[in-house]
């Protein structure tokens, strides 16, 4: 056990020379060099600790933001690489009952505290903001917490655990009435643990031993909305902080008085089979932060990004009263430039070029300023059509009103989430050059990154998207059905997802979950948050076609059909002919979502 003490002069050497400069000419900026410490260890308040210039006797390690809490002790060597060798056997795990069967607990780095994730973690960090920008409009933004959050900047409470909890959630807080102009401001962030830790199957320390058990002895992980392959799979081993931390970026948003909010790009293609002409509609809201009524221009611009070909833009006036919000929305009916002849489209991979788009909405005011919001999106359509086969659902999927051959492979997250977008690049990078064109998210596991959906973007991935339910928690096959257990945080979680990847072209699909489908109360979330928000793409309840829906549920949306998909494996090696008997033989066939990789035969 180790205890860190450190002069304050070197302290406050080390937090002055790690400031943030923010500069006015940019809208958002990433906060990335924060310290961390155990709350076992810090004893001021959180008011204290978020005052500008705070000097502690207690030394805070660097860590670069986003980053969970074991990945920063890893890299600062407070405990070995659990990627190597049996390092994972080193390291504490979150289970007290865990840590007591295999003798972990002397292995905490926090004196007196036997397991070091029982308790939440510091993040501390400080940045500068110009004097020019006194006046403007100020956002913080989380992309992602694991598992719950308090935040406190300069000295007040902006967020508390009770509204900053899961794990896929993205918070925005408006905080132009506490930044400081022209000095310092601190930020600390209060990460808790998950609620419910979850107990890890029996330790695997055998060359040739069984895989894990998939979500532990009793699937009690499923009780919280987070990675629930966190308590270890059969491909994964327990992460042992259960990848609490920031694992998205975090952003400090300058803008005029007037906010541009939850952009939405919907490209429809009418007379298909004919691509001839494209209608496109976009919406968003707008909020008026200012004491006086905003009157001003709205410019939305569609200009090609990874291709030469014509643009187009439109300006509109806008009125918005004091303290106002609206939501806005431009299509073919009103605006007439929304109609593009021509479109030049977005097709996965191997049926064309993922052709891509920048949108750019603007809005400036004489006395409010300007706000921009900018993207990357794709004109194409998506759809489905369940089908029976000799009495079998199959599902089909067609983009631009072509049916593709669906080829790919079920995506899984790194055991401590260190991937960064260059890493993505490659990944993606790889599948397209493998010739494959879907990438399934599964549910076991995370809503990745945007750096994921741009990689797949660009290289004309399609993206299906589990929803985090699995049937090894949520008592398919262990685990119950009551879990997770608190809604009201998956539904915020789920909403907050579909407003942050909807414009993605490479989004094909929405999934209920893996293997199994969520109570009743939270299936109908998703499905009608995937109506309501998205509307574009199709619903279907599971992974797998096997896992019955109770009678009365609503199925599939738009077409009220079964799943028309399986998994199931096989996940060992088969003889290759196998495969050719279960396509003739076997019913999940017909469309199979999840198997393993050996000896798969590369017949397209």
């Amino acid at each position: 056990m180790k205890t860190f003490i450190l002069s304050k002069t070197f302290f406050l050497v080390l937090m002055i020379t790690s400031l943030t400069t923010f500069a006015q000419t940019s809208s958002q900026v990433k906060i990335c060099d924060f310290r961390m410490q155990s709350a076992h260890v810090v004893s001021d308040t959180p008011e204290t600790l978020s005052h500008p210039g705070y000097i502690t006797p207690v030394y805070w390690m660097p860590v670069k933001v986003p980053s969970t809490v074991l990945s920063a002790l890893v890299r600062n060597k407070i405990y070995p690489d659990p990627y190597h060798g049996l390092n994972n056997m080193l390291i504490p795990d979150a289970s007290d009952e865990f840590n007591r069967q295999y003798n972990l607990e002397k292995y905490s780095h926090l004196p007196g505290l036997p397991n070091p994730w029982s308790k939440p973690y510091w993040f501390r960090t400080e940045f500068y903001v110009p004097k020019a920008d006194e006046g403007r409009h100020f956002d913080l933004i989380f992309k992602g917490i694991n598992y719950r959050a308090g935040v406190w900047l300069n000295g007040k409470q902006i967020a508390d655990s009770s509204e900053m909890a899961g794990m896929f959630a993205e918070y925005r807080f408006d905080v132009s009435g506490v930044i400081i102009a022209g000095g310092k401001n601190a930020l600390d962030v209060k990460i808790h643990p998950l609620d419910f830790p979850g107990l890890p199957d029996t330790e695997q320390l055998e060359a040739m031993g069984d895989f894990y058990l998939n979500g532990g002895k009793t699937g009690d992980i499923g009780k919280n909305v987070t990675m629930l392959c966190s308590v270890g799979w059969d491909w994964i081993p327990p992460v042992r902080d259960r990848n609490i931390g920031i694992w998205q970026p975090v952003y400090l948003r300058t803008s005029g008085k007037v906010v541009i909010e939850n952009p939405k790009v919907v490209t429809d293609l009418p007379a298909l089979p004919d691509t001839a002409n494209a209608e496109v509609s976009i919406s968003f809201r707008v909020k008026n932060f200012s004491t006086g009524t905003a009157r001003g221009r709205i410019t939305v611009s569609l200009i090609p990004e990874t291709f030469r070909g014509n643009q187009v833009s439109f300006t509109k006036e806008i009125s918005l009263e004091p303290g106002a919000s609206r939501e806005i929305s431009y299509n073919k009916t009103n605006t007439r430039e929304l109609i593009i002849k021509n479109p030049v489209l977005w097709w996965p991979n191997g049926y064309g070029k993922p052709h891509l788009y920048r949108v750019t909405i603007r809005y400036y005011g004489r006395n409010e300023g300007s706000d921009e919001v900018s993207f990357l999106t794709g004109i194409r359509t998506v759809a489905t059509k369940a089908v029976q086969v000799n009495g079998t659902w199959r599902r089909d999927f067609y983009v631009n009103g072509r049916r593709i051959h669906i080829t790919g492979g079920a995506w899984v997250p790194d055991m401590m989430l260190n991937r960064d977008s260059m890493r993505y690049d490659y990944e993606f990078r790889l599948c397209r050059n493998a010739n494959i064109n879907l990438v399934r998210i599964w549910g076991g596991g995370v809503t990745p990154s945007d750096w994921f959906f741009d990689a797949a973007d660009r290289y004309g991935l399609l993206v299906w998207s589990d929803f985090w339910i699995t049937g090894d928690t949520q008592g398919e096959f262990k685990g119950s059905p009551d879990w997770p257990l608190d809604g009201e945080i998956f539904k915020r979680n789920v909403a907050s997802t579909i407003y942050r990847i909807r414009n993605h072209p490479s989004l094909l699909v929405w999934t209920g979950g893996n293997e199994g489908h969520a109570r009743k109360e939270l299936y109908y979330a998703m499905r009608d948050s995937v109506i309501k928000l998205d509307g574009t793409r199709p619903f279907i309840p599971s992974s797998s076609g096997f896992a019955r829906l109770p009678e009365g549920w609503d199925a599939s949306w738009p077409d009220g059909n079964p799943a028309g998909v399986y998994s199931g494996g096989p996940y060992t090696w088969q003889n290759p002919a196998d495969y050719f008997r279960r396509a003739d033989a076997a019913r999940d066939w017909v469309f199979k979502d999840e198997t393993g990789i050996p000896s798969q035969p590369p017949y397209n």
